[in-house]
């Protein structure tokens, strides 16, 4: 068999905020994966018969982010798909079973093809001579570190694969703060009342290296993505009116015009000529990290189905929805450290030893604020996989299509 096409059943769970870890890990596992136009017909006349609303444009924006990652790999319903279905239809019936009719044209583009259908409901399949895999019972369990074997940079008894979650194959998540000169990640389950990990990176192709070896499932990221043109993010907006009186921590993303710019008065002037606004110099030194970001990670990796799957985040915005409010002091003061303190140790029972009293040595090292973010986006995280977690400026991507979203 040469790759396997997908059933309504698994293109549908894709389209889920949080989808099935044991379909994650299946699709991360396979590289050649096909879609059919009957899948295709299925879901469009799904969402034509949904009403009008909000529920409605989600799906239509998660079916339209997967066909256009599928593109030349949705294959059609022409002469020879459609006699295989015929004839596996014909056999199927004399022995004595009565396939719908979209379950043997699919049958029959999966045999024309050579191609295994991954389905959930395999019984579908009864009677037809084609080979079926049910990708919800794929979950393999995490990798365990072997007796005596050492553990890789920032492993923690706890989190590491040789720990008490790893033997459970529980999914871990990440949160992920730019530092000077690096990186820092924090590592917690996606369990409530896990444990989080601290450690720190000198580049993010190190970090994501590291992410793909623990097998994380989301790794949120505190750094914008997706580029705007002339006009402001709308993910950018939302979370500006949310977060009250702490907005000054949100900065404006730079629009994609000054990506390549290497001084603020050039970025500044670009910025002006494509928007009429200029940029901070704040916003201005994100540039770099913004870079490095793009370039460590395609837009493929901020993908549903990515594993793991990398998501924007404003730990700002984060601490919003923990406390249901805004915090009330800078985090950079003594007040302001300890009220992220308090609401992080709500779902982080490890928080104060992990970010004070024993924060990872570096180098780099990030500071407490830097800490106490990277936990923050973690947080997140862990509300993605659970599906509880919201999108700001679902939908939008830049003109290279990465994702202009916010997930709080």
């Amino acid at each position: 068999m040469s790759g396997h096409l997908l059933d309504t059943s698994v293109i549908a769970e894709l389209t889920n905020a949080s989808p099935n870890p044991g379909v994650v890990d299946f699709l991360s596992d396979h590289d050649d994966l096909w879609m059919s136009s009957v899948v295709l017909h299925e879901l469009e006349l799904r969402l034509l018969l949904l009403p009008q609303g909000q529920g409605r444009d989600d799906l239509r924006m998660a079916l339209g982010e997967l066909t256009s990652e599928f593109g030349d790999r949705i294959l059609p319903l022409g002469r020879r798909e459609a006699e295989w279905a015929a004839r596996l239809g014909a056999q199927a019936r004399l022995a004595g079973h009565v396939p719908r009719a979209e379950v043997a044209l699919l049958a029959g583009i999966a045999k024309a093809h050579d191609l295994v259908i991954a389905i959930r409901d395999a019984q579908d399949f009864d009677g037809l001579d084609v080979a079926v895999t049910n990708p919800w019972e794929h979950a393999p369990p995490l990798p365990e570190t072997q007796p005596g074997q050492a553990g890789r940079p920032g492993e923690s008894a706890q989190l590491g694969p040789a720990g008490p979650a790893g033997r459970a194959g529980r999914a871990l998540v990440a949160g992920v703060d730019g530092v000077r000169d690096g990186w820092v990640m924090a590592i917690t389950g996606a369990a409530g009342g896990s444990p989080v990990e601290f450690s720190v990176w000198h580049t993010l192709d190190e970090l994501w290296s590291e992410a793909r070896a623990r097998r994380l499932r989301v790794v949120a990221i505190d750094m914008p993505t997706g580029l705007p043109g002339a006009e402001r993010r709308e993910a950018d907006l939302e979370a500006y009116r949310q977060l009250g009186a702490r907005r000054s921590s949100l900065f404006w993303t730079p629009p994609l015009c000054v990506l390549d710019a290497t001084r603020h008065a050039e970025a500044n002037r670009r910025s002006w000529d494509e928007t009429g606004r200029g940029i901070s110099i704040q916003a201005f030194n994100l540039i770099p990290k913004i870079r490095e970001l793009r370039d460590a990670l395609a837009p493929g990796d901020f993908a549903p189905t990515a594993r793991p799957r990398a998501v924007e985040v404003h730990p700002e915005s984060s601490f919003v929805r923990l406390a249901g409010e805004p915090m009330s002091a800078s985090k950079r003061q003594p007040a302001g450290e300890e009220e992220r303190l308090d609401v992080l140790a709500e779902v982080f029972p490890n928080i104060v030893e992990a970010a004070v009293s024993s924060p990872p040595p570096g180098p780099p090292r990030p500071g407490p604020d830097d800490l106490l973010d990277a936990a923050a986006a973690a947080w997140t995280a862990r509300r993605i996989v659970a599906g509880e977690a919201d999108c700001l400026g679902a939908g939008d991507h830049d003109e290279t299509g990465y994702p202009m979203h916010i997930w709080v």
